[in-house]
């Protein structure tokens, strides 16, 4: 039981230092951060990641939040994102 216990513990003060840049941007738009998804999204986006590029697409053609409303960069990521996939690579 102890053995248990301890182990629980130790996920619980793991598992945030196990999230990710993509877990962590997905927090922040979620609890409308956008400024901060914003950030952590292109950061991945410029590495190639589909999906930040996709998200990316998004939160500029929403806009909101400290980031503004910019259709022609929001074509662009989508843009991205869709080469990305046509070339097969999510991530």
């Amino acid at each position: 039981m102890f053995r248990v216990l301890m182990v629980q513990l130790l996920l619980l003060f793991i598992s945030p230092a196990i999230a990710g840049p993509w877990e962590d941007a997905n927090k922040a738009y979620a609890a409308g951060n956008f400024k901060l998804a914003l950030r952590l999204f292109k950061s991945l986006a410029e590495q190639g990641h589909a999906g930040a590029q996709l998200n990316l697409g998004i939160i500029y053609a929403e806009g909101g939040e400290g980031v503004p409303q910019d259709y022609a960069q929001a074509v662009s990521w989508f843009r991205k994102a869709a080469e990305q996939l046509r070339r097969g690579r999510s991530e």
